[in-house]
C-alpha cells in the first residue's frame, strides 16, 4: 500500500503480476524495466528475468518461474 503508484498491481493478482510489481518497487529508479518497455533493449534497461525466476522459485511457484525462463531472451546468444 505504502508504493501503490509505484508497484502498479491493479487488479491483476497473478503470481508473475505480484512478482513485476515487487520489482518496481525495488528497482524504482534504476530505469525502465524490461517487462514495462517490450520491444527495447540494450543501455537503459533493466534485465528483470532472472529477478523474476529467482522470485518465482524462492516463492515455490516452479511453473510460472518455467514460463519466464521459456520466454527469457538468452543474453549470451547474442555474444
Amino acid at each position: 500500500r505504502k508504493h501503490a503508484q509505484v508497484a502498479r498491481l491493479g487488479g491483476d493478482t497473478s503470481t508473475l503480476a505480484r512478482v513485476q510489481a515487487f520489482l518496481r518497487v525495488s528497482l524504482h529508479g534504476q530505469g525502465p524495466l524490461d517487462f514495462d518497455s517490450p520491444g527495447t533493449s540494450g543501455s537503459g534497461v533493466v534485465s528483470t528475468s532472472w529477478r523474476i525466476i529467482y522470485y518465482c522459485l524462492r516463492s515455490g511457484y516452479l511453473q510460472e518461474a518455467l514460463q519466464v525462463a521459456a520466454t527469457a531472451r538468452d543474453p549470451l546468444a547474442s555474444a
